[in-house]
């Protein structure tokens, strides 16, 4: 797995995350328990920091980077889809961020929002919690449903758990070993 020092910052990546052998952790990155990084998966933190909370899982060949003045904050049980690309953002607890969805930098993704696959939200935009986000540009489209929101949790945690089941029989030593390369 590819968990790399860099910049003079070494990763920090809780014992309870599932890092995929095909992922690169890079710099500056934060990733607090039951974290799921999918392969090809990019985190590259070179000039701020990228901050994952718990039980956040982060798809198949999604790329967050900071930009040079704004860190990336993502909240706790947030899903991040296949494809999708974080710079320098602020995404909230429980929010959703669809397949190749792009949120530029500055923008501000409240709690529990969905961002619809394929939108693009453009720098410095900024949704209220509870809502759904789509478009190109971004606009609020209306607020999630109790069900819709209750859901994402669902799914959240369900990924946790199989983040789970991939570290324990998927990564015992390769965790290791990259515990081991940071010294």
């Amino acid at each position: 797995m590819g968990i790399y020092a860099a910049y003079d910052k070494r990763p920090s990546v809780n014992n309870t995350c599932y890092v995929a052998e095909a992922a690169a952790v890079i710099g500056d990155v934060r990733l607090s328990a039951g974290c799921g990084v999918w392969p090809h998966a990019v985190l590259h933190a070179d000039s701020q920091p990228i901050a994952v909370g718990e039980d956040t899982s982060v798809g198949e060949g999604v790329v967050i980077h900071n930009e040079s003045d704004t860190p990336v904050r993502i909240g706790r049980g947030v899903l991040i889809d296949s494809g999708a690309v974080l710079q320098g953002c602020v995404i909230g607890d429980g929010s959703r961020i669809g397949v190749r969805a792009v949120v530029f930098g500055g923008a501000v993704i409240g709690r529990r929002c969905i961002v619809a696959d394929g939108t693009l939200v453009p720098q410095g935009a900024t949704f209220p919690d509870g809502t759904l986000i789509a478009g190109l540009p971004a606009q609020a489209v209306r607020a999630l449903t109790t069900d819709e929101m209750a859901g994402l949790a669902q799914h959240a945690a369900s990924q946790r758990d199989e983040a789970g089941v991939l570290r324990r029989q998927l990564t015992g030593s390769m965790i290791q070993q990259a515990f081991q390369q940071l010294g």
